[in-house]
């Protein structure tokens, strides 16, 4: 699956779940994800954790520093995305925690597509 997307307008942009999956292993968290309330798995792999996210048509998408710590605004935070047929990539994911992290995924996510 390509990264990048052609929207109906006929912009390239990037397909928010992926660019959420590399955002975060790079900032150094690791990926949690469940699919439709069943838990998948921890990922520190950009690979499994595409796999794992693609696996099912809709979930939750976690970043996580430390596994073993409770979570609090600046250690972790939450996606919700879902695939649906003709949907845009901006729109895979569809809400998300109200945190520091969040907030700074989608400025950047937004800038990488501000071309």
């Amino acid at each position: 699956m390509n990264d990048l997307f052609t929207t109906r307008e006929g912009n390239n942009m990037k397909k928010a779940h992926l660019h959420l999956i590399k955002w975060g292993l790079a900032k150094g968290y690791q990926i949690s994800v469940y699919i439709e309330g069943e838990y998948e798995g921890r990922y520190t792999s950009y690979v499994q954790a595409k796999e794992a996210v693609e696996a099912g048509d809709m979930g939750t998408i976690i970043l996580m520093r430390e596994w073993h710590k409770l979570c609090d605004m600046d250690d972790c935070t939450s996606f919700e995305y879902i695939f649906d047929w003709g949907q845009e990539p901006d729109e895979i994911i569809c809400d998300m925690s109200n945190t520091i992290i969040a907030r700074r995924w989608l400025k950047d996510y937004e800038e990488d597509n501000s071309l």
